[in-house]
């Protein structure tokens, strides 16, 4: 790890860098603090950033922290969570048994496979995959498990060659870490093109500071020279100083070729040199010493650092003890450091040697170097990645040492490098077309996971050279994902149609496969998704069972598409809890699929929100088990919008901001929807400012990309609109919804009443002929779906509409509908308007009775837009109205927080229940604390019985 210019350039701090070593200074003390912060160190090859690293490690011995330290190489770009690897084995392997089960507790424990102390992932054949997201997840809160004794400072150097997975975690922590007790300090190189979109994207995260090295001063270059040789002569000195111009590993070479006392290096050859020649001066005094110390350098800089001494000897063709003794000669002259584990003292000079090293020589030696670590018992990866700067066809085996790296890479996570060891698997197969086209499908579905465009083009070679049928329709259903997966949904559906054309008997299964996904892909598509209603319509009439993961996928299609297409809802329901099937759909495909998705989603169209929640809280669960912050803020989003639907607006304003939380950063598929959800819920709380506040963030966040999400935001813009008493605007916002809804994405039949609300918006601008139609509509699609809260919605509507005491008897109807149904704040807006429409016709007494029970509804459920109204309808009924209750003791987030923790749950295990930092989980109960005017957690218990039943968990 050491930069090497000390030894050299003698003792003292840095010059020049007081502005960045005070930086490094204060975001340790910062992170003991537990205000962690990211920061990069970009500098050119030589100016000492690695020295810079050096610093901030003593900074932090010196503050108490844990220090953990590691350097990327050139060979650690093509093995899987290489630079991590270095990172944290170093570490772990010195950990007491209990200290090791402590920092992989928790979430951690998903980290575990990857940095496990023996074999690390998969044995050949295991063929686990396992999510990138879950170990990313685990390796972060393993970081924060280690921060739990003391804060942490994580320095890792030449990070530009660190491999893609490495880049993503450092990404993901960096995003993460401002209310941590962790300090990650990165240095790299300026930015070169081409770069690895992942370092881009750490390299101007909003979340890293960036610090720039400049060449240092002349002054500071003196002073260096002085440091080491203050008898030198100015005029050498002068020299030495104009030729390294600034760069302190330049200066180093020059003043070790001057020890050297040879008799050319004046001060005119050294101006002749150049600063470009200085970099290879390393090579001159390597030269100089026997051939054995020669070949071990070579052989270090194939091998890469931190390899073996052992290991280095025999591809160098050197004994043991001929190796220790060049390995000695190395350290004595600058070039190595000395260890068990062999490093050059600078990356320069590593990467100095390697590229003299003629490049024929150096595939056949890298050939070479794969056969050594093959006997050695190294893992598949290391091996492949030295078959990779290898020539092709030379080791027979080759190919097989590719499918077992890929194996273990997609089983790390690490998709990218599992895509590159296939594609060189595919050169070396050769004319073996067979295995040709299996490793172009392995290499598909390794591009596919990584979201490379490539793995189109590779499926569909594969697909073109298949000639058994079976195998045809597998492939195809590959091809298809690949293309979903790049956003092509109509494309997709396209490929499974020819596919379900060419389907034959005995096909049973992989049938239901190809027409699940097919059913699935084409609701993406206008076009396709009118296609496949010739295919669903027959297998609605004959729903298949579901004893298979397929069949359960179809019948969630299918119940999704029954609720879309006004069928009626017990048909819905039944088809949506027998895709769920108690369960199985979830645990066979897991929370990432769609298939809960859609059920879910089944059920909200069939007005059935209590069996949403169900589906919800399940997938959240087995969301946290598998580390999938995705799933998790998809489930947190459909829990909170059923919530709403419900009239639970705590708990739905709780799932809005804890899935807004972990989404973050506009990665996520339903951050809109649940900003959208939260403009809602606060619409319904009377905090209009917050409303706004919501759906202008949402709105920034919605292109011409956001299709499914526009409706939604319209909705809420409309409804906004309509609390403000603006209803032209109102209506012209509904208008837009349902004219998006129908005409774009050619929805049927949707759960975004917007139709309600448009006749509301119309019946208050006077328009009563649209306000009608608009009825008419609501109540056309409850005759066919036998839909309940529609209906009792509608017949609000309507009764507002005909006013008289025919109006009054239909909203006595409403009202009475939807005290039968789970949708209490519906029933609390029904009564509301028929107790309003009482007063309004004179019958004042009778207006008390319905008046009453809403303003009871309303402050059980918070709903103060409602309450506020149903108030002052008392007060003209000649009824005194209670005053308003308070639900605000606690947040809905405070009140989630307390629940768990009366559960006995850790702020640690909160944490990572609900995905956030232990210090937001801190902050919570400080505040819980505060508001509730107690001081400690064993008194929560009795202050939350004081203030009403907490939230039902997810």
């Amino acid at each position: 790890m050491a930069g090497g210019e000390g030894k050299v350039l003698g003792s003292g701090p840095p010059v020049d860098r007081d502005s960045e070593l005070a930086a490094l200074a204060a975001v340790l003390d910062a992170a003991g603090g537990g205000a962690g912060e990211s920061v990069l160190v970009e500098a050119a090859a030589g100016l000492g950033k690695s020295r810079l690293l050096e610093e901030a490690a003593t900074f932090g011995h010196a503050r108490g922290l844990t220090v953990i330290r590691a350097r990327a190489n050139l060979g650690d770009r093509d093995y899987p969570f290489g630079l991590i690897l270095r990172l944290f084995e170093p570490f772990l392997v010195k950990l007491s048994a209990d200290r090791r089960a402590a920092v992989f507790a928790g979430s951690a424990e998903l980290a575990v496979p990857l940095l496990a102390p023996a074999g690390r992932m998969p044995t050949e054949g295991d063929g686990a995959i396992r999510p990138q997201a879950a170990v990313l997840h685990g390796l972060f809160w393993l970081v924060l498990n280690i921060a739990a004794q003391r804060p942490v400072l994580l320095t890792v150097d030449d990070v530009q060659w660190a491999d893609e997975a490495s880049l993503q975690f450092l990404l993901y922590l960096a995003e993460r870490i401002e209310d941590l007790p962790v300090a990650l300090v990165a240095a790299a190189r300026p930015r070169r093109s081409p770069e690895a979109a992942v370092l881009t994207a750490l390299r101007y995260s909003p979340a890293q500071t960036r610090l720039s090295l400049a060449p240092l001063s002349v002054a500071g270059m003196t002073e260096l020279v002085h440091r080491s040789r203050p008898a030198m002569d100015p005029v050498t000195c002068a020299a030495c100083v104009e030729v390294a111009n600034g760069n302190p590993f330049y200066l180093r070479e020059t003043l070790l070729s001057l020890d050297d006392a040879a008799p050319d290096f004046t001060a005119e050859r050294i101006r002749d040199l150049g600063g470009a020649s200085l970099a290879r001066v390393a090579l001159f005094r390597l030269l100089r010493l026997g051939p054995g110390s020669v070949s071990l350098a070579g052989a270090l800089a194939v091998l890469g650092e931190q390899s073996p001494l052992a290991v280095v000897a025999q591809l160098a063709g050197l004994s043991t003890g001929d190796a220790a003794t060049a390995a000695d000669e190395l350290a004595d002259e600058q070039l190595i450091s000395s260890g068990v584990e062999l490093e050059f003292l600078h990356p320069l000079i590593g990467q100095s040697i390697y590229a003299e090293i003629p490049p024929a020589r150096r595939a056949v030696d890298h050939a070479a170097a794969a056969v050594l670590l093959r006997r050695s018992g190294a893992p598949a990866e290391r091996v492949a990645t030295q078959l990779l700067a290898s020539p092709a066809g030379m080791l027979d085996w080759a190919v097989a040492t590719f499918e077992l790296a890929a194996e273990r890479a997609m089983a790390q996570g690490a998709p990218h490098s599992a895509a590159r060891y296939l594609s060189r698997a595919v050169i070396e197969a050769g004319g073996d077309t067979a295995r040709r086209v299996a490793l172009l499908i392995a290499l598909g579905c390794a591009q596919t996971a990584a979201g490379l465009p490539a793995s189109v083009e590779n499926l569909r070679a594969a697909l073109a050279e298949q000639r058994d049928p079976m195998r045809w329709l597998e492939v195809a259903r590959l091809l298809s994902r690949a293309y979903a997966h790049s956003g092509e949904h109509q494309v997709a559906a396209q490929v499974l149609e020819e596919a379900l054309e060419r389907v034959g008997p005995g096909t049973e299964q992989l049938r239901a496969g190809l027409l699940a996904d097919y059913l699935t892909y084409s609701a993406f598509s206008t076009e396709q998704r009118q296609r496949s209603i010739t295919r669903v319509t027959p297998l609605l009439r004959e729903p298949p069972d579901n004893s298979s993961p397929e069949s359960r996928l179809i019948l969630a299609a299918l119940a999704m598409r029954s609720g879309q297409s006004w069928q009626p809802n017990p048909q819905t329901i039944d088809l949506a809890y027998r895709a769920w099937d108690s369960g199985a759909l979830l645990a066979t495909e897991g929370p990432d699929g769609s298939g809960w998705l859609m059920t879910a989603w089944a059920y909200e169209l069939a007005e059935d929100s209590p069996a949403t929640l169900s589906v919800c809280a399940a997938a959240i669960a087995a969301a946290r088990v598998v580390g999938s912050i995705d799933a998790f803020a998809a489930g947190s989003y459909f829990h909170g919008y059923a919530s709403l639907r419900l009239g639970r607006i705590m708990d739905a304003e709780a799932d809005a901001d804890q899935a807004i939380e972990v989404a973050g950063n506009g990665r996520h598929r339903y951050l809109v929807s649940s900003l959208v959800l939260r403009a809602n819920v606060s619409i319904e709380r009377d905090d209009l400012a917050a409303a706004e506040q919501a759906l202008r963030a949402a709105e920034k966040l919605t292109d011409s990309r956001s299709m499914l999400d526009l409706p939604w935001l319209l909705d809420s813009r409309a409804r906004l609109e309509l609390a403000r008493h603006r209803p032209s605007a109102a209506l012209e916002h509904f208008q837009q919804a349902g004219a998006h809804l129908m005409q774009e994405l050619k929805v049927e039949h949707t759960v975004l009443p917007w139709r309600s609300g448009a006749a509301m918006a119309a019946l208050a601008v006077g328009d009563t002929a649209q306000a009608q139609q608009l009825v008419s509509d609501i109540l056309a699609v409850v005759e066919r779906k036998d839909a309940l809260i529609t209906r009792g919605r509608g017949l609000r509507v309507q009764g507002l509409l005909l006013g008289g005491s025919a109006g009054l008897a239909l909203l006595a109807d409403s009202a009475e509908l939807l005290a039968g149904t789970s949708a209490e704040l519906e029933y609390g807006y029904s009564l509301a308007e028929l107790g309003a429409a009482l007063r309004r016709a004179g019958h004042r007494v009778q207006a008390r009775r319905p008046l009453t029970l809403a303003n009871a509804i309303t402050a059980r459920l918070g709903a103060e837009l409602l309450g506020r109204r149903v108030r002052d309808e008392l007060a003209a009924a000649g009824a005194r109205p209670p005053a308003p209750a308070n639900h605000r003791t606690l947040t809905p987030s405070e009140h989630r927080v307390a629940d768990l923790a009366l559960q006995g749950l850790t702020n640690n295990e909160i944490a990572q229940a609900l995905f956030v930092t232990p210090k937001t989980v801190e902050y919570h109960l400080r505040q819980i604390y505060q508001r509730l005017g107690i001081g400690r957690r064993h008194e929560l218990g009795a202050a939350m019985a004081l203030i009403g039943p907490d939230l039902p968990p997810n």
